[in-house]
């Protein structure tokens, strides 16, 4: 199965802040609830992108990790 890329994760993230540079903060620096205080951009590195990409589904979805 192929992974979400770094791209695509962070397409996914862009819409929910102002702009890029908080989008690129919370991809780089925020724990992610739920994924053992990893950071989106941890979980891309363990080839773990598709459970971001869920993740933010979720979210959207008013399912709250």
């Amino acid at each position: 199965m192929t992974q979400a890329t770094e791209a695509e994760v962070k397409a996914l993230i862009a819409p929910r802040f102002a702009s890029d540079l908080p989008a690129t903060e919370w991809y780089d620096m925020q724990p992610i609830s739920g994924f053992g205080g990893l950071t989106a951009r941890q979980l891309v590195e363990q080839r773990r992108g598709n459970e971001v990409a869920q993740f933010l589904s979720a979210v959207d979805s008013g399912v709250h990790a």
